[in-house]
């Protein structure tokens, strides 16, 4: 996976995520050139511990790389292990 052939779109309000990740091949021999996906992923939190103010992303290779910011610098691990994340 390189950064030239992923697409990657984010969902996010101030309490939940959702990330989808295309990795395509695009076929540059035909005209117009053909775009086939090679791979798709998904990853959804449904509810945070607390609120989020901000989600990007970052492409390294074979990985993408979440990074979601706290609106309140706070720890969750105590939520994070009572709710089971």
């Amino acid at each position: 996976m390189k950064a030239s052939n992923t697409q990657v779109f984010l969902k996010s309000d101030s309490t939940s995520l959702s990330c989808h990740v295309e990795i395509i091949k695009v076929d540059k021999k035909v005209k117009p050139p053909c775009k086939t996906i090679v791979d798709r992923r998904y990853y959804e939190v449904e509810k945070f511990p607390g609120e989020i103010s901000a989600v990007s992303f970052r492409l390294k290779k074979n990985c993408c790389i979440l990074l979601v910011r706290k609106k309140i610098p706070q720890s969750w691990s105590n939520l994070m292990s009572q709710s089971g994340f």
